[in-house]
């Protein structure tokens, strides 16, 4: 083997250690390009994630009585709240515009006279009731109520009197003409009927409940739940075990 062929072999094997050393710079400034990304990324979130928590957590209390609508975006009431129509707020997102209702907490007495809500109890309660009628079994899904949120609920922890009683929290008495949509713990009793999302002690009204999930006692002409651990007694009751007059119950 001549001189020339020596160098070139060692020339060769120096262009192959500098080209695997190269290759390892890319990679290693790759991982280092991706993970400053990523840490951009993550920081940009905790940001957000800081100014989402300073706005949910702006707490505004309100003593003794209180009224509904207002100017003052109201979070907590401790005493008596005189709901006569509800606050709404207008948003706006990529020109889409929605109204919804900021949600409110009451430890205390929240009487509900809400006009409207009369009016919507004496023209959607004969649909409720006959719907009632002809499925017989009125609650929700299972699966709907899985997925549901409840904290986005106003919340009553006392007592809750008005004609209508909607997607509300209430833990403590309510008293109503009708209960739709709600999330109750303690007692509900209704005129007409009760259709609770979860319902958690006594339910009582005097022509039919529908409970989706239901841990306690119903009361009514008809009475059903898609998910039962206790009793119910009535005409006619329905649950997941089984449909029977008078007395039914289920404590799986």
């Amino acid at each position: 083997m001549n001189y020339k062929t020596i160098k070139n072999n060692k020339l060769n094997s120096i262009n192959c250690k500098l080209a695997h050393i190269c290759g390892m710079i890319r990679k290693s400034l790759k991982s280092h390009v991706i993970l400053s990304v990523f840490f951009m990324y993550y920081v940009s979130i905790e940001n957000v994630n800081a100014q989402i928590d300073s706005i949910k957590f702006d707490i505004n209390k309100k003593y003794i009585v209180w009224f509904s609508p207002t100017k003052a975006r109201v979070t907590h009431v401790y005493g008596i709240m005189f709901n006569f129509f509800p606050n709404m707020d207008l948003v706006c997102n990529d020109g889409i515009c929605d109204v919804y209702e900021p949600a409110y907490k009451i430890y205390g007495i929240d009487l509900n006279l809400n006009p409207l809500a009369l009016l919507a109890t004496c023209t959607m309660l004969p649909v409720h009731v006959i719907l009632g009628f002809r499925t017989i079994h009125g609650a929700h899904d299972l699966s709907e109520v899985d997925s549901i949120n409840f904290s986005q609920f106003n919340s009553i922890n006392g007592l809750h009197i008005g004609s209508i009683n909607a997607e509300n929290n209430v833990n403590g008495l309510n008293l109503s003409v009708a209960c739709f949509d709600s999330n109750n713990k303690g007692v509900c009793i209704s005129v007409v009927m009760n259709r609770h999302y979860v319902m958690n002690g006594v339910t009582i009204a005097a022509i039919a409940n529908h409970s989706t999930k239901c841990n306690g006692i119903q009361l009514s002409l008809i009475n059903t739940s898609k998910q039962l651990k206790g009793i119910q007694i009535g005409l006619w009751n329905i649950n997941q075990k089984r449909s029977l007059p008078f007395v039914n119950w289920c404590f799986k």
